[in-house]
């Protein structure tokens, strides 16, 4: 039986630019989740 690797997301916007525009936090989580999911590993 193979135990699946885990994972945690670490998400911030460092810039106000960032955060006005293009990177906001909804979309840097549903990032990482997919990432996380397509590799297997177990969101802790």
């Amino acid at each position: 039986m193979t135990v699946p690797q885990r994972a945690a997301l670490y998400l911030r916007v460092s810039t106000a630019r960032q955060a006005e525009h293009d990177v906001s936090i909804p979309d840097l989580k549903r990032q990482g989740e997919a990432y996380c999911q397509s590799r297997g590993y177990q969101l802790a």
